[in-house]
């Protein structure tokens, strides 16, 4: 799986470092290629190849790819925000130890703003690199989508998988 994280975020960095779709698909299917490749134990199945896909590849207009990213960016975000209701609803279930999980959803709800800042502070600065050119409108989205999602894992990992 090691190897299928890493061809993921080069596959992002792709779709950011480009501004042709086509591009971004030749760049797709030449990941697609090397893990296949791949005579490694933990090589991915052909569900996750396909998953190597970005949704909004297929879009063609810088105005197509800036509203799919927007769109992708919502689901994300959404389901971030869900994730994190889950987490402060267990801590708010569990009345025997109030003190302490009042304690953990005050941390959790301080490091979620902070997380939230360091993440619109860093896509801020990966958009900046683009000013003028057409991938600047949509730059912005795909790191918040791809740092949106990453903190998702986190959450669960750190929260939900071991209950």
């Amino acid at each position: 799986m090691k190897l299928f994280a890493k061809v993921l975020v080069f596959v992002a960095l792709c779709c950011v470092a480009s501004c042709s779709s086509n591009v971004v698909s030749q760049k797709s299917e030449d990941a697609k290629q090397v893990l296949e490749a791949s005579q490694s134990p933990n090589s991915p199945t052909g569900v996750e190849l396909d998953a190597v896909k970005d949704v909004c590849d297929d879009a063609q207009t810088t105005e197509e790819i800036q509203s799919c990213n927007q769109k992708e960016f919502e689901t994300s975000d959404a389901r971030l925000n869900e994730t994190y209701q889950k987490i402060v609803g267990i801590f708010q279930q569990n009345g025997e130890v109030a003190k302490q999980n009042a304690k953990n959803v005050e941390n959790l709800k301080m490091a979620q703003n902070a997380w939230r800042t360091y993440r619109d502070a860093n896509c801020q600065a990966e958009t900046e690199t683009y000013a003028g050119g057409t991938t600047e409108k949509y730059v912005g989205l795909i790191c918040k989508r791809r740092l949106t999602e990453q903190r998702t894992e986190e959450l669960n990992l750190i929260y939900l998988e071991n209950r």
